[in-house]
């Protein structure tokens, strides 16, 4: 009995977080069926009222939860060869610098649209040979392709239009691998859920679906441990050669 008073406790708290953090008006109108404006101008978001707050935000929390999404993916490239990596939406370089710093033989490029955010990124990764580059993860400037592209928490700001365009670019500047760290609807409870739906920057995908379509093959899946009121699913996909006998 004492387990279930925890727990309905843990959740009740967590459900007053989510709310505080949601708003009561997004809330409400979820609730009678109507869904709170989604932005649609991510740019203009990243570069202005993102900018700081979260570069505050993820340096807070780097020892908390974002300790639990560093070893998920340093995992996944100790399974891996490569020689170079892309951290495609780097935003201020907290992966790009632990990568670097884990695995520091090997090139590391980081990519972002936001120019406030590369600003960041310039004096976070200093000194450390990290080239950033301004551009849209649609529209990405590479000839030459990475042995892995690395993403996190970026297709999540993705329109579902836009989704498809971005996969197929994914795809189209690496050799062979892409890890991709995002909130995965179909692993979420139903608080989990009602964060990210209500969220107006955030877009909850069928990644599954939408990584085969692309033209990948699911090697890996697995949830990252529960970082509330978020949770976290790693994805390791390896680019499928076409034949063209």
């Amino acid at each position: 009995m004492q387990n279930i008073l925890r727990r309905a406790g843990r959740y009740y708290h967590l459900y007053k977080e989510v709310l505080s953090i949601i708003g009561w008006r997004r809330y409400i109108l979820h609730n009678l069926g109507t869904s709170p404006t989604k932005i649609r101008n991510q740019k203009e978001y990243w570069e202005k009222k993102a900018h700081r707050a979260y570069v505050n935000h993820a340096s807070d929390t780097v020892k908390k939860s974002l300790t639990r999404v560093y070893l998920a993916y340093i995992s996944e490239l100790e399974q891996v060869a490569f020689n170079n990596i892309l951290v495609a939406g780097c935003a201020f370089g907290y992966e790009a610098k632990a990568i670097k710093e884990k695995f520091p033989e090997k090139e590391v490029v980081g990519l972002d649209f936001s120019t406030t955010q590369l600003k960041e990124a310039k004096s976070y990764l200093k000194g450390l040979n990290i080239p950033l580059i301004l551009a849209d993860a649609r529209f990405m400037p590479f000839k030459k392709a990475f042995d892995v592209v690395f993403t996190d928490g970026l297709l999540m700001h993705i329109q579902p239009e836009n989704l498809k365009e971005v996969l197929l670019e994914l795809k189209r500047v690496t050799r062979k691998y892409v890890i991709c760290i995002e909130p995965y609807i179909q692993h979420q409870n139903a608080v989990q859920k009602l964060y990210h739906l209500t969220a107006p920057h955030f877009y909850l995908h069928n990644y599954e679906k939408e990584f085969t379509k692309a033209g990948f093959k699911l090697i890996n899946c697995h949830d990252i441990s529960n970082i509330e009121p978020r949770q976290l699913t790693i994805f390791l996909l390896e680019k499928k050669v076409m034949n063209n006998a």
